[in-house]
Parts: structure tokens; sequence; C-alpha cells
């Protein structure tokens, strides 16, 4: 996502042109809305192209070079790797400007996203019981994933501060890829669970730091286990996956479908399945366009189901 461009943005720019890749990378970089990860993704891909061309200095960077340097990588790595590291540094000479090249992206193969049926979440919900404070995060991360439709990074990053209640209803503000901001409605089930940890949550007062005050989702500071003080921290997204990856093996699940984000992939599926609207499917994803969603449409070959709050997850008997 990019930012809007400053008369600073635009003589970062220029400057790159004749300088230093790295110094160079770095102004793209900032020029960009990108996650951590992905910012790490971006430089040493970039970097990586650099030294792969032979060339220490911007000025040096060709269309021939980057042409040949596509016939390599297509030639030595799988299609998918490929075409990421294609498709980041065209973005890059694209901001630089004045490059014709276009590179051509091998062709790959559609996966059908993995998604559980409504049974199969049954099972999983099923497996966690009683009224503590974990088995009450627990459903309730869980029903989030499967009623909301969240990925790992936006279910760890939500604050209290991201519930906004409407009345007697309850949205929730999510910061997606890009630092998009989608709102999504809580209802059912899934604000039934949500509001009983919510309950446990706020008899919680020993945390970590004031932003783990501010996160919706706790877990214990390990580091101090040891010497019997655990202050509460943001859950993180190993935990997560753990949690899931537990209740699915004891339900009985794939192992291919224990992954967190077949629980997205899931909500997806059952929202393209009772309404037909693949923009709607795109909007509660936060995908910027239908390319992604239309995976969804592929994947279903069963008939469309009533509304997403007739589903177990929303009025399920658990």
């Amino acid at each position: 996502m990019w930012r809007h461009e400053t008369a600073v943005d635009q003589a970062e720019r220029a400057l790159a042109l004749s300088g230093d890749p790295e110094q160079a990378v770095n102004a793209f970089l900032a020029s960009r809305a990108l996650a951590v990860r992905s910012q790490t993704l971006y430089r040493d891909t970039l970097l990586a192209m650099f030294r792969e061309i032979g060339v220490s200095n911007v000025e040096h960077l060709s269309d021939a070079g980057l042409r040949a340097w596509e016939g390599s990588i297509k030639g030595r790595l799988a299609p998918g790797t490929a075409a990421l590291r294609l498709t980041i540094a065209r973005a890059f000479t694209d901001w630089l400007g004045g490059f014709s090249w276009r590179p051509v992206l091998p062709r790959l193969p559609q996966r059908l996203p993995l998604s559980l049926t409504p049974e199969e979440q049954d099972r999983v919900l099923g497996t966690i019981q009683g009224k503590s404070f974990r088995a009450l995060r627990d459903r309730a991360i869980i029903y989030l994933l499967f009623g909301a439709g969240l990925r790992l990074s936006e279910l760890c990053g939500l604050d209290l501060a991201s519930l906004r209640p409407q009345g007697a209803d309850l949205d929730i503000v999510v910061m997606g890829k890009g630092a998009k901001e989608r709102i999504l409605p809580l209802c059912g089930r899934v604000r039934q669970t949500l509001d009983a940890y919510l309950e446990a949550r706020a008899k919680k007062h020993d945390f970590a730091s004031a932003a783990d005050a501010q996160a919706i989702f706790l877990m214990s500071e390990y580091a101090h286990a040891k010497r019997g003080r655990r202050p509460l921290v943001r859950i993180s997204g190993r935990a997560v996956q753990y949690l899931f990856k537990k209740a699915c093996a004891t339900g009985d699940i794939a192992p291919r479908l224990s992954h967190v984000h077949c629980g997205r992939h899931s909500m997806a599926q059952a929202l393209y399945r009772a309404t037909s609207d693949l923009e709607l499917v795109a909007s509660a994803l936060g995908h910027a366009d239908l390319k992604t969603a239309r995976l969804y449409a592929r994947a279903d070959t069963r008939h469309v189901r009533e509304g997403i709050e007739r589903l177990v997850l929303v009025k399920g008997k658990r």
C-alpha cells in the first residue's frame, strides 16, 4: 500500500536513482506501509537482486540486466518463489521509474483453500470445556477465527479499543495488511463467547506493561514463571497456533486442516455459500480485489446455504 507521496519522498527517490542500492531500497520501503516481516522480505529480495545482477550502484541497473536476472531465477527457483521475487522487483523498478522491464510471471497452479465443514468446526469447539480463564479465552479465539475470518496477526493485535458497541450490537475494528482497516460485526455465539471471556478478563490486573493491558487476548509471560510471578502479556501467534492445533487434534481433524488460517478459509467458504456474494467475502476478509475471493467460489461444490447467522458457529448447540 502506498503512502501519499510528499516532496521529501520525491527527493529521496531522485537521490536513490544515483545512490547505493541499500539506500535506494530503504527509501523505497519508507514509501510503503508494510508489516515488519514484509519489509524484511522486500529488503532481502531487492538486495539479493542487486548482488545477483552484479551491480553496486542503482545507476548501473538496466533493463537487460533485469531480464537476465528474471531468466536466471525462473530457471532455479520454484514458480511461486520466482513470482514473488519478480513482483517485488517490479514494484521497486516502477517506483524508481525509467525502466521498460515488465516481468512475465510464472504460471502458478491454483490451490483451493482448505476449510473445515460446520460439523468439523463443531467438533473443534466441543474440545474446549469449562469456565476457566484459559478455556473461555480459547473458545473466544476459535469462535473469532471461524466467525470473523481473522488473520493470525490481526487476532493477536486486537485491543480493547478495537471493540465498537453499536447499541445492542458489537462491531470489531480490524487492522489488516497494508494498515487497511475493516469493521466486522460480531453476532450470535461469536458475540456470546467473546462477552464471556471479556467478563473474566476484566478481573485480571497483573499486566507486564501498559501496552499489554490494552490487548484483548492475554497469556502468561513465561519468562517469569520460575520466579513465581507470571504477569499477563499479549497472546503470541505461536500460542494461538498451538491451541488451535491441539483442539483440532483432540477433535480428530485432519492435520492439514489444523492451521489457524484454515479458520479464515472456513469463514470465507461459509459466507460465500450463505450469500453467493464475492464482493461481500472480499470485504469481510480485507482483500483489495476479487481475485483471491474467487477461489472460494471455485471450491464451493455444494448448494448455497442459508445466511451465515444460521450456521453452527452462530447458533450452534455449544
